[in-house]
């Protein structure tokens, strides 16, 4: 492993002087090469603008002697660490600033560097895997043991991110076929790790050969794959893939989401149609006095049952996971009881009570995990709170919006501007109100030809036609 510090140590700093309370972006890219110095300024510009203060290089093909050098040009003022050690070439570069990331390496090989990472102004912590995967196959197969041995003992969140020099999926590759052979270990790797990709947005090829015309191709070679413990601990994460400009691959950018503004989506869950009373609540939220259009009628019914549900939902169902393990210990408590007096009618009707108490709020406890995550397949008795809870949090996760392209080419991030770009595309796609237009005159409507039940034939043909 080789380490070493260039330079002055760069300072993170707010203007009063303490530490980012949020946490800074981190990334990675495969440069194919680092010994121009043109591409090391490029490459430092690039971590400049995108105000990364962790960063990964791949495939740098810089030997030992040229390695400080090289450094000085990248990063002045941050710490790095590569491994030389292990390889000549040096395939893999870690560069962080030291007043922000506070690193620790762990393992080193031809193909990776595992490190832990503590964030000092926000006190996270996690770990990070950076991969360079080799094309030789007895290598492919130590890096795949190398990374299950690393999540043997892991118990943190944990990405492992980098070139992986294949793909995941038959779909992340056009201009040449993917076989099941080539990916079936990478596969089997991600599997037996429990990990999956990080959200991401940006490109979704990450490189290309530039090409030309049919000899193009374009694969998702570089990714970021985590594991439910960094879905639980750090659900705001994604990853950005920036456009590859002069390079053939893209660069990686793990952005964090600021001030998310919570939203509080009405969801009908399962569980509710459980209660004895069920039926009876719908019917009184079906009644409204609200009169107008049938669809705005509809609406106001809808409305009204959405509040009675709400009801509903924090007398029976709020905090279900709890009541129902206050269920079950009331039962074991009464079951105590009468394992003392054995005859007692009483406390035999007081079990037969708790016992279909527990029963309903553990089924209705289970509905709900389902039914969060989505994941049906599963069955009772081998339910797995905190799989589902992860679950959940991962689909949490994928529905948030993080940023967006809007319709100039500007990615946006805040959550102002994401709103304002999808106002504006749909007011662009649907127009706005006319509110000087004239209602249709109905009765002189009806003075001429109009589609009756009679010849209703005749409008499916016409729009059959124009289909």
């Amino acid at each position: 492993m080789e380490n070493g510090n260039v330079g002055k140590r760069g300072a993170a700093v707010d203007k009063d002087g303490g530490t980012h309370q949020h946490m800074d972006k981190i990334g990675f890219w495969n440069s194919r090469g680092l010994n121009n110095p043109d591409k090391q300024k490029e490459i430092h510009l690039f971590m400049h603008n995108s105000q990364v203060e962790l960063f990964g290089l791949l495939e740098t093909k810089v030997k030992r002697a040229k390695a400080q050098k090289a450094a000085l040009n990248l990063c002045n003022g941050w710490s790095y660490s590569t491994n030389l050690s292990q390889h000549e070439g040096g395939r893999i570069w870690l560069l962080w600033k030291t007043l922000v990331f506070d690193i620790s390496i762990y393992k080193v090989t031809e193909q990776l560097i595992r490190c832990g990472v503590h964030h000092r102004g926000t006190r996270r912590k996690f770990s990070r895997t950076m991969v360079y995967r080799f094309n030789d196959g007895a290598l492919i197969r130590k890096l795949w043991e190398d990374i299950k041995e690393i999540h043997e003992h892991m118990d943190e969140p944990w990405a492992v991110m980098g070139d992986f020099n294949c793909v995941l999926h038959k779909e992340e590759r056009i201009g040449s076929p993917v076989t099941m052979a080539e990916i079936r270990e990478f596969k089997q790797c991600v599997d037996k790790c429990t990990l999956q990709d990080m959200k991401s947005s940006g490109a979704f090829f990450t490189w290309n050969n530039k090409q030309g015309g049919t000899d193009r191709v374009y694969s998702r070679i570089d990714r970021v794959l985590i594991n439910n413990e960094w879905i639980l601990a750090l659900p705001d994460s994604e990853v950005y893939y920036r456009n590859e400009g002069t390079f053939d691959h893209c660069p990686a950018i793990i952005r964090w989401a600021v001030d998310q503004k919570k939203q509080h989506m009405f969801r009908y869950f399962n569980m509710w149609s459980m209660t004895p009373d069920y039926k009876e609540t719908v019917k009184q939220g079906w009644k409204t006095n609200k009169t107008g259009t049938k669809m705005y009628e509809l609406v106001g019914k809808l409305n009204n049952l959405k509040g009675k549900l709400r009801q509903l939902n924090k007398e029976k169902f709020s905090h279900i996971e709890k009541k129902a393990d206050q269920a079950q210990e009331e039962l074991l408590q009464c079951q105590q009881s009468i394992q003392q007096t054995p005859l007692n009618p009483e406390l035999q009707e007081e079990e037969a009570r708790l016992i279909r108490k527990t029963k309903r709020l553990i089924e209705a406890s289970h509905q709900y995990l389902r039914q969060k995550s989505k994941v049906q397949w599963l069955e009772k008795e081998e339910l797995n709170t905190k799989f589902f809870h992860s679950m959940m949090k991962a689909r949490r996760n994928m529905n948030i919006i993080f940023s967006i392209t809007d319709a100039q080419g500007v990615n946006r991030t805040e959550v102002d501007a994401i709103s304002k770009s999808f106002i504006d595309f749909y007011t662009t796609l649907l127009g706005t109100t006319n509110k000087g237009r004239e209602h249709v005159n109905s009765r002189l409507i009806q003075q001429g030809p109009v589609v009756t039940e009679k010849n209703e034939h005749v409008r499916g043909n016409v729009y059959r036609k124009r289909g």
